[in-house]
């Protein structure tokens, strides 16, 4: 299943400065959270809005 809904959303490849690890930490930190220790692996979510 889960290969079908992956299947119906096209995905645009590039480089997007907003989902680099570094961007996403100073969010963090701006929006009051720790941010994720980055040196050691980690993993995120992207979220699409619809």
């Amino acid at each position: 299943m889960a290969e079908d809904l992956l299947g119906d959303i096209p995905y645009t490849w590039g480089y997007y400065a907003e989902m680099n690890p570094a961007f996403l930490n100073y969010i963090c930190v701006l929006g009051g959270y720790a941010p994720p220790d980055t040196n050691n692996e980690f993993t995120y979510c992207e979220l699409e809005r619809f």
